[in-house]
């Protein structure tokens, strides 16, 4: 059903890789220095072992399942009911196949999203970094034209507040592409993992204490209580690494500045105060709140 909804929306979810590939979100070392270079190349790392983690915790999942199956026989499949093909280990191979692409796919979905939301929040950090520094870069870069380190003249602070304006316009913009792409995603995620959740901790109250098939369900449990809290973490995250923006502006040393420069700094915090946001269908914002609020109805109903 995801992978639907996302086959849907492919055009935006192209369009937002693209958006993330050119213009304002590339390095540039000339608008953050170092600093932007080293920030980006550490998120980069950050997200590759994420990936790295989720594979293989993915990994781990299916074949910890398998082996636990092997070993009770609690079903005649593996992965639950199946209806018979042929013989039973045509049927057991179809079985493990199918569900393996499907979790694979559901994987890749989730990882692409967070690495996607990773990006989000690194350019929201850049854009914090480059409006706290801006004023000591034009001191920096311009000494030989100022008279005065404390006096900053309107055109030499317009390309840099344009650079600002700019960069934060367009993470807005991607930002809003990325909630049409994923927002029903999440909705469906949600649903689907509220009523496994539901059956599992049904079943898992007819299994032997501390068995194996009772440790596979709290492993299943765990896994689908983890992918729901990390999305609404990350959701979070880039909730409020965009209310930072707004913070960022008043660390800026905008004494003996132009007024139009303190006026687009004000522009750039009203815009700040409405966060980028992440919803869950059209209902309830995609936060760490959410998370708590689904877990706990979840438990009430057990």
């Amino acid at each position: 059903m995801k992978s639907t909804i996302i086959l849907i929306n492919k055009r935006i979810l192209r369009k937002v890789f693209v958006t993330l590939e050119s213009g304002v979100f590339l390095p540039n070392i000339k608008r953050g220095g170092e600093e932007e270079l080293k920030l980006f190349d550490d998120w980069v790392k950050y997200l590759k072992s994420f990936c790295r983690i989720s594979i293989i915790g993915y990994y781990v999942t299916i074949i910890f399942a398998l082996i636990t199956w092997s070993i009770e026989k609690s079903s005649k499949y593996p992965f639950g009911d199946f209806p018979e093909i042929v013989n039973f280990e045509t049927t057991l191979i179809l079985q493990i196949f199918i569900y393996v692409i499907l979790a694979t796919a559901y994987v890749i979905i989730e990882v692409t999203y967070f690495t996607i939301l990773g990006h989000i929040q690194c350019h929201l950090v850049n854009l914090q970094n480059y409006l706290k520094n801006i004023t000591k870069r034009i001191k920096n870069s311009h000494s030989d034209v100022l008279k005065d380190l404390n006096t900053f003249h309107w055109d030499i602070l317009t390309p840099r507040i344009k650079i600002a304006v700019d960069y934060h316009v367009a993470i807005y913009q991607v930002s809003k592409d990325i909630d049409k792409t994923y927002r029903f995603c999440h909705l469906v995620g949600f649903v689907t993992i509220t009523i496994i959740f539901c059956v599992l901790m049904y079943d898992l109250s007819f299994k032997k204490l501390f068995g194996n098939v009772f440790l596979l369900e709290i492993l299943y449990i765990s896994v689908l209580l983890a992918l729901l809290c990390f999305n609404c973490y990350c959701g979070n995250e880039t909730l409020n690494k965009s209310l930072e923006v707004a913070l960022a502006c008043t660390e800026i040393n905008f004494l003996n500045t132009d007024i139009r420069f303190q006026k687009a700094l004000i522009l750039i915090i009203q815009r700040s105060q409405k966060p980028i946001c992440f919803k869950v269908g059209n209902f309830v914002l995609l936060t760490s709140g959410t998370a708590v609020s689904v877990s706990n109805k979840n438990s009430q109903k057990q």
